[in-house]
């Protein structure tokens, strides 16, 4: 089992984004999407998801998607912010050489987000 986690920052409100929806999806190479998990973060804006890829090929991917656009649809924002064509964040990740843990943070706004990673991860 490896380990992919996040924390999930809302830039805008200078909080974390508690309660933002979650997906991680295993994506095969002939194009198949399981979804794994569909998730909400936490109170702090965190989330782990236990994936199992024992029967994984050097091919297969997996994905996080957050769903943005509804996480601050549902916050009180200013009547001033123009709605976004950006609606989920989405990363695409390969465990392969990932030995136990990935850890995927991200910090979010109405119009965009911006995510790193540390070789500390594997």
């Amino acid at each position: 089992m490896k380990v992919i986690s996040s924390h999930v920052l809302d830039a805008l409100g200078g909080t974390d984004a508690a309660n933002i929806e979650v997906a991680c999806h295993r994506l095969h190479v002939d194009g198949t999407r399981v979804l794994l998990v569909q998730t909400r973060a936490d109170a702090s804006g965190r989330i782990a998801i236990e994936v199992d890829v024992a029967a994984d090929n050097e091919a297969v991917r997996y994905e996080l998607a957050f769903g943005c656009a509804d996480y601050f649809a549902s916050q009180k924002l200013s009547s001033g912010l123009s709605r976004s064509p950006i609606g989920d964040a989405v990363f695409r990740l390969d465990l392969t050489f990932v030995a136990d843990r990935i850890h995927v943070p991200i910090i979010i706004a109405p119009h965009g987000h911006s995510t790193w990673w540390s070789q500390a991860d594997r």
